[in-house]
């Protein structure tokens, strides 16, 4: 009878070590949380764990009116504010054989295929507006 509850003894003692260990090594992979080096006011923690970097998106705005007297694109890049065959011009578009009214659908036919893409269309105080998106380059 002995040798069961020193069989027993040393199944619990085994056990309790593998726990332990497993625990221990769970808290070694988690992030160690440590005050900032440029510590002013409230605590400010970092973490040595690398965060999750999703996709950077760039946005712009492209307003324009029916009467063709000011459109404006505007991206970080780029601002662009006046008649629309200026802002024609700045997306690099083919050239036009016929000097006329410029469609927004040119504009914003240019603007997808430079990566751009609409996501929002709204009306405005004098015209309407299209937000647009892009993976950041």
């Amino acid at each position: 009878m002995s040798r069961l509850k020193l069989f027993a003894a040393s199944v619990v003692l085994a056990a309790g070590i593998a726990t332990a260990t497993a625990a221990l090594a769970e808290r070694a992979a988690a992030p160690v949380a440590r005050p900032s080096a440029d510590h002013h006011g409230p605590t400010v923690y970092q973490t040595e764990a690398a965060m999750r970097v999703g996709i950077r998106w760039e946005y712009a705005r492209f307003r324009f009116t029916p009467l063709q007297d000011e459109w404006s694109w505007r991206c970080d890049t780029l601002k662009v504010i006046g008649h629309p065959t200026k802002i024609y011009q700045s997306f690099g578009g083919p050239h036009r054989p016929i000097d006329g009214d410029i469609w927004y659908g040119e504009i914003l036919t240019l603007a997808g295929q430079q990566g751009w893409e609409a996501f929002d269309m709204h009306d405005v105080e004098r015209g309407s507006e299209v937000w647009f998106k892009r993976v950041a380059q």
